[in-house]
Parts: C-alpha cells; structure tokens; sequence
C-alpha cells in the first residue's frame, strides 16, 4: 500500500485507535531511525583501512585496495617529452679495450694499402659485459720442515677454511639478488645455472644467507644504538606474504636514514 492510502485507511477508524497506530508508528519509526544510523556507521567501519583512517597496516588483514597512479592524467603523448635531455651512452676517452680494423686492399682495384697512411680514423664503441664464467682459484699451501724438527704450514687468508668452498664476490651478489632484489632460491639457483654452467643447491643459497646475517651482527647492534639515541624516530609496518600466511614487517627509521 502506498503511504497516502495507509493514511486515509487510519482516518477512518474510531478516534482512539486512531491514536493508538500513531503512537506504534512513532515507536517504530524511532526504531527505524537508529538501525539505519547504525547500519550507517557499521558500513563506515568496513569501508575504513589504513590509508583513509588511523588504522593500523596490520588491521586491514589479506584485504588490500587497488593500487592507484598518485600522476594526474594529462594530454601528453607517451615518451619523452619536448625539452627532455635523453639519457644516451655518451664515449668514454679511457676504453678498455681497443680493436683496430685495418683496410689491406682497395675494394675497387685490389692494390695493396697494408702500408699506406691512414686519412680518417673513424671511432665506434661497444658496452658490453665480460663473458661469465665460473673462475676456480686453487691455493696450494707449503709446509716445510726446519732442521730444528718444527714443521712449518704457509699461512693463508681466515676466510679460506674449508677444501672447497664459494669465494667472497659470488656470495657478494647471491646475497644482493636474493635479499634486494627479492630473487627466490629456485630462480636463484637457475640464474647461476644459465649465466655460469654452474649448479647450486637452493641449501646452499640459504647457507650463504645466514652467514651474511652472522657477519652483519655488529652492524645491526651499531643501527639499533644509532635509532635509539636519535632525536625522532618513525615506525610504520608493511605487510608480507609468506607461505601463504601473512606477516608483518616492522621497521623503524630516521630523517638521515
């Protein structure tokens, strides 16, 4: 029934009655009001996460908005824009290596010029990286015996400890790869694979991580002693995936570091 008929079938009970509907209405109407208010105020609630409210990281759960482009959209064409200095490969004055390639006849009548003087130089340059490969470095260490009997062993540096091991500048860039660039053991071990014919175990990867942990031991206790005694710190916590589980990354910094 529509809202003026409901009125008009009201007027046509007895005076009391009439009264006693209006007064139920009124009752419910009240009770209407506060449960779309409170409707109201629960879907504000769940709207609400850490980047509209003071909410913490932590409370929006698996739930995470859409990342949005903070660049304001205009009319400019993709690509660099007018008045934009590119970016080139400019030629180094100290190359590392230089190829000379020599005219030794003429392409016309085949008369020898290997001794003729050259009238222009033109000059190319190429960067490039070195072909990788897997170097293996053996150390082959005396020991010799004194005519006093005491039998002598060559000294050799503390980080050569075991027969055969990974040296310092292939661990150097596992490290970086896995803990920068965020690379996963599996695609870490192909990676050695593919660029250096060389197989890695994914235990070995996780080897070399816990002695880079181990070896930052002071480093870590210096930061700590550093955030502790500044003036103003920051904390803040991000979110992280692992297993299929989330968890939190908390981190503590200042406006120097």
């Amino acid at each position: 029934m529509l809202p003026q008929e409901i009125q008009d079938l009201i007027k046509t009970l007895p005076a009391e009655s009439q009264l006693v509907v209006k007064a139920i209405a009124m009752i419910y109407e009240s009770k209407f009001q506060k449960m779309e208010a409170r409707i109201k105020e629960l879907e504000n609630q769940l709207s609400k996460n850490s980047s509209n409210s003071s909410k913490p990281p932590s409370s929006d759960g698996y739930k995470k908005p859409s990342p949005k482009s903070l660049r304001k959209k205009t009319d400019r064409k993709v690509g660099g824009q007018k008045g934009h200095f590119g970016q080139n490969l400019k030629m180094t004055k100290t190359p590392d290596y230089t190829t000379v390639h020599r005219v030794t006849c003429c392409t016309n009548c085949q008369k020898d010029l290997k001794n003729e003087p050259s009238v222009e130089q033109l000059v190319r340059q190429v960067y490039d990286i070195p072909p990788l490969q897997m170097e293996v470095t053996e150390h082959q260490i005396e020991v010799k015996e004194c005519s006093c009997g005491c039998i002598n062993t060559a000294c050799v540096p503390e980080h050569i400890s075991h027969y055969v091991q990974y040296g310092p500048n292939i661990k150097i860039l596992l490290t970086y790869l896995q803990d920068y660039q965020v690379l996963p053991y599996q695609r870490s071990a192909e990676l050695v694979k593919y660029l250096f014919e060389h197989k890695i175990s994914q235990g070995t990867l996780y080897n070399l991580r816990e002695n880079a942990f181990e070896q930052l031991e002071n480093f870590e206790l210096d930061l700590e002693s550093f955030l502790c005694s500044a003036n103003l710190a920051g904390f803040d916590e991000t979110g992280l995936r692992v297993l299929a589980k989330l968890h939190w990354l908390h981190n503590c910094s200042t406006d120097t570091s």
